[in-house]
């Protein structure tokens, strides 16, 4: 019973969380890259909501996901998005059936300042 309990409660806070971020669609936040699959990048805001940006929504470059190393890289631009680099994302979509948020990154971080290997250096 406690895990369905908690289950449950998981499940209501995902809603809350959709349900809120849906009356915030296309309103800027800063965040933290809190994790990368080959699908996308996911982000994590200040006030614990996470989101994702879809890999077919990187705009600027074809992306790879490096697994030994957990980035995103630009095939041309070696353009790269690593765990933990703060973002300026706008909200896109949210899914209150599936429970998803989804982002895209600002325009700021489209042009790429300050996000290459040579800068980070």
């Amino acid at each position: 019973m406690e895990r369905r309990a908690e289950e449950a409660e998981r499940e209501t806070e995902k809603l809350k969380k959709v349900e809120y971020m849906s009356e915030r669609i296309g309103q800027e936040f800063e965040g933290v890259i809190s994790g990368i699959t080959a699908w996308g990048i996911y982000v994590e805001l200040p006030n614990t909501i996470e989101g994702m940006v879809h890999v077919s929504n990187l705009e600027g470059d074809y992306f790879h996901y490096q697994e030994e190393t957990y980035e995103m890289v630009g095939e041309t631009t070696n353009l790269r998005y690593k765990l933990g680099q703060k973002v300026r994302v706008q909200v896109a979509d949210t899914d209150r059936l599936m429970r998803t948020i989804d982002f895209l990154l600002a325009e700021e971080e489209k042009d790429g300042e300050g996000k290459y290997e040579a800068d980070s250096q």
